[in-house]
Parts: structure tokens; C-alpha cells; sequence
């Protein structure tokens, strides 16, 4: 015989949805979709609750919420005919015994390792593409003005973002992870706490990818630096010696840059803070708003997945803010990419050069991306979330 039509989702009375049991409330959920009765951890009010959801039987399928949620559960499938009337009136007189089965919010170590690893491989590509143009235009002469680094750097975001967004997502900036912690949270999950854990791991592991690239850096460029150094009369170290540690850490203004028309005294830490907020800032914005669900120029499809060019624009902008800017804080944009490689620095001869740097810098290159990055993705998804 033929199930009776399915009612809609309902709630149970309010009698029952206050009823306390060990200090829980508990939500009576009638749901026709699926097929067992299974507990979740739902929304009630403004905190998380350990709910009940009595599922209609309408075919014997699988719990939607995995075996792992059920485990403990104490309620038999419904039978397809019980009527949901009567449910509704024993759901008000009394309190069905389950267990309280707590979300499911911890951390897959598997899959999240897989994350971390592409984060600090990716961050590693950056150095090693752009802060390798950087040490080969400077030592070598391989590139000629600014626009020809930039867009090696371009090309070398590109690739980054290409062999590992697939697995992590690709932020490969701590500014960025803290944007998508900050406007887009649900992109790690619902656990507030977890949330700042895993944005937390994403950081150190692209810290640890910057590191790891300085290193091969210096490994491959070390004596062309040596050189270098030999040919301009720079001791390692001492004042002057910015002029070869540029080519891991940033300063401003750019050393490369300075002459006697142009100097220290003209960009002060406080402007070069600005400047990297600003240009993270734009960074972020791009981002975000060609990331934004509602933003098909890219040709995203209805899940918003599909977007073959997303890498190569990011990159464009990389190169576009370099060639801008580079000239006054060299353009880093990410702490990661200048902390990593400044540790290497600091640890290979340049000492105080390199941290805390020449009047104490280094900070600008943190304090100003963590700040405008966030910054830049909310005005993104606000214009993006308002527009028509």
C-alpha cells in the first residue's frame, strides 16, 4: 500500500522544542526527504545544540549525515505509515532518549596535511619564481627594469595558484588565509575555534614554504651574490649591505632605487605600511571578487568552480601592482614570501640587515598586508553581494 503524501518540514511545538534534557535543548525536526531517524548537530537560537531529526521512510537509504553521526542512535527506522500527526503529539509529550551526537567539526588530518604540504609547495614556487627574478635581475642583470621582473613574478603566482588550488585552495599568502578567515569563514568550515587552528597551520606552513625557498635561493644564487657583493664593495652585514639582502627581504625605499635625488628619508615606515596594506588591498579585492559566486565573467559554473583564467588574473595583478609600486617598498604584498627569506637572510650573514632591518622595517611588511588584505576581500564581497 502506498505511503501517505509527504508533508512538508515542520518544527514540533515550542513545548517540545524547550525541552531540557542534561542541560541540552532539543529540536524535534520532522523531515519527509530522507529515509532513517539520525541526530545532527543543528542551530537553535544562536548557539549549536545536539538536535534530533526524525527522518520519513520513504526508501531504505543510507543516514545523509554518514554511519559515523548515527553511531549511538537509539531510534529504528519509522515505518513509512505512521502518521505524522501522532508524531507531532508524542513529539510534545515526551522526550525521545538519544544520545547527544556532537558535530563533526574536528580536523581530517589526512586531507588537511595534503593541504598544508601544497601551501608550503606553493608559497615555495613564489620565492623561488619571484624572488628569484628579483636576485637575478639584481646580480646578474638577466632582467632590465622593473616591468621584466614583474612579470616573471606574474608568471610564477600563476603557476603557483595552478598546482595547488585543487588541493588547498591556494591562498599561499598568510594575508589572504586571513581574509577568507575574516569575510569567508565558511570556506574552512562552521567550528569558529577550528577555523583559527587550521588558518593558524595554513600560515606556518606557507612561513615554512618561504623559508624553504630563500634556502634554494641562496643555495643557487650564493656565489653570484658573493660576487656581486666583491664588484660593488658591499660587506655583508653592515650599512650598505641592503643593496644584496633586497634580494630576500624588501625595504623601503627600494635600494636599487636610491640616489642622491632619492633616499631613506623620503619613504617613511609609516607610508611604506600604507603603501603594502593598500596594494594587498587591491590584491585581495581582485581576489575576492573574481572568487565571488555571483561573478560569472570568468565563466564559473553554478557552483562557481569553473574559472580556467582566475589563476593568470591574479598573477596580471601581481605583476601590475609590482610595476607600480616596486619602486618604493620593492611590493610584497605577502609576509610570507618577505619573512621567510629575511630569516634566511639574517641567518647567512646580513644579520641586523635583514632583522629587524634598517630602522627597525620589517614590520611594514606584515602589519601592512594582514591589514588590507581583509580589508580589500570584504569591500569585494560587499559589492559583489550588493550589485544587482
Amino acid at each position: 500500500r502506498r505511503p501517505p503524501a509527504p508533508l512538508p518540514v515542520t518544527m514540533a511545538s515550542q513545548e517540545a522544542a524547550n525541552k531540557v534534557r542534561d542541560g541540552k535543548r532539543i529540536c524535534y525536526i520532522i523531515n519527509d526527504a530522507a529515509s532513517t531517524a539520525s541526530a545532527q548537530t543543528i542551530e537553535c537560537g544562536n548557539r549549536n545544540y545536539s538536535c534530533v531529526e526524525l527522518e520519513r521512510v520513504d526508501s531504505a537509504r543510507s543516514p545523509p549525515f554518514g554511519s559515523k553521526s548515527t553511531k549511538n542512535q537509539s531510534i529504528s527506522k519509522m515505518d513509512s505509515k505512521l502518521a505524522y500527526s501522532s508524531t507531532m503529539e508524542r513529539l510534545a509529550s515526551e522526550t525521545i532518549s538519544i544520545p547527544a551526537v556532537p558535530e563533526n567539526e574536528g580536523i581530517n588530518f589526512r586531507v588537511f596535511s595534503r593541504a598544508l604540504v601544497a601551501e608550503a609547495l606553493g608559497t615555495f614556487f613564489i620565492v623561488i619564481f619571484g624572488v628569484g627574478s628579483v636576485v637575478a635581475a639584481v646580480t646578474t642583470g638577466a632582467q632590465s627594469g622593473i616591468w621584466q621582473v614583474a612579470v616573471v613574478w606574474g608568471f610564477g603566482v600563476t603557476l603557483a595558484i595552478m598546482t595547488t588550488a585543487k588541493v588547498s585552495g591556494a591562498h599561499l599568502n598568510p594575508a589572504v588565509t586571513l581574509a577568507f578567515l575574516l569575510v569567508r569563514p565558511e570556506s574552512f568550515g562552521t567550528n569558529t575555534r577550528v577555523n583559527w587552528i587550521k588558518a593558524g597551520l595554513y600560515m606556518l606552513a606557507q612561513m615554512i614554504g618561504g623559508i624553504l625557498g630563500g634556502l634554494v635561493n641562496l643555495g643557487v644564487f650564493g656565489e653570484t651574490i658573493a660576487a656581486f657583493e666583491r664588484a660593488q664593495g658591499i660587506e655583508r652585514g653592515q650599512k650598505g649591505s641592503e643593496l644584496s639582502a633586497m634580494v630576500f627581504g624588501e625595504y623601503f625605499p627600494n635600494p636599487g632605487f636610491v640616489n642622491e635625488n632619492f633616499g631613506p628619508g623620503d619613504v617613511s615606515p609609516i607610508q611604506a605600511c600604507l603603501i603594502e596594506g593598500w596594494g594587498t588591498l587591491i590584491l585581495c579585492f581582485v581576489i575576492f571578487s573574481l572568487t565571488h559566486e555571483k561573478n560569472k565573467i570568468l565563466g564559473a559554473d553554478k557552483d562557481g568552480e569553473v574559472r580556467p583564467m582566475l589563476p593568470f588574473f591574479i598573477g596580471f595583478t601581481v605583476s601590475t601592482l609590482i610595476s607600480l609600486y616596486a619602486p618604493l617598498t620593492q611590493a610584497g604584498w605577502n609576509p610570507a614570501r618577505d619573512f621567510g627569506p629575511r630569516i634566511v637572510a639574517a641567518c647567512a650573514g646580513w644579520g641586523w640587515i635583514a632583522i629587524p632591518g634598517p630602522r627597525s622595517g620589517f614590520w611594514v611588511y606584515i602589519v601592512g598586508p594582514m591589514i588590507g588584505g581583509p580589508i580589500g576581500a570584504a569591500l569585494a564581497d560587499f559589492f559583489n553581494n550588493t550589485s544587482m
